[in-house]
């Protein structure tokens, strides 16, 4: 089962390949008021919230499932975000364009009270246009199927 699923995940990153990101300033402005955390540095300094990062990715992250849900909606039985966290690496200011690519790992089965299942790592990386890593998010999904 765990062969199906990373080849699953496998195809799905190669089909999603690498997104391009231009920053909306109007967006970001939105995002901050949104969550109320209109710090005048973002929009003075011009660089991304660090709250708006996931918002990018995730996108990403829901393109996965999108893909592999037609061949797993009959036996995936439950599926659990245990956890994220995002590794920042320098600014990210608004007036660069940004691609995101996605890797997940291979699938390890792990047991629990609740029988069997399978622990898969997203990560989700945002470089520039001369590849220089700005974040990465990672996202713990458990599968059960």
């Amino acid at each position: 089962m765990s062969f199906e699923l990373n080849e699953a995940l496998k195809k799905a990153e190669t089909k999603i390949g690498i997104e391009d990101i231009e920053p909306i300033e109007a967006e970001i402005k939105t995002f901050c008021e949104i969550i109320d955390d209109i710090n005048p540095i973002y929009l003075k300094q011009k660089v991304f919230p660090p709250g708006y990062i996931m918002n990018l990715t995730n996108r990403v992250i829901q393109k996965v499932f999108i893909e592999i849900g037609p061949l797993f909606i009959s036996r995936i039985r439950g599926l659990i975000h245990v956890g994220s966290e995002v590794d920042f690496f320098r600014p990210m200011p608004l007036k660069k364009k940004y691609k995101i690519k996605i890797e997940t790992s291979i699938p390890v089965e792990k047991k629990g009270k609740m029988g069997n299942y399978y622990s898969v790592i997203f990560k989700t990386l945002i470089f520039d246009e001369d590849e220089n890593l700005y974040a990465v998010d990672h996202h713990n999904f458990f599968f059960k199927l």
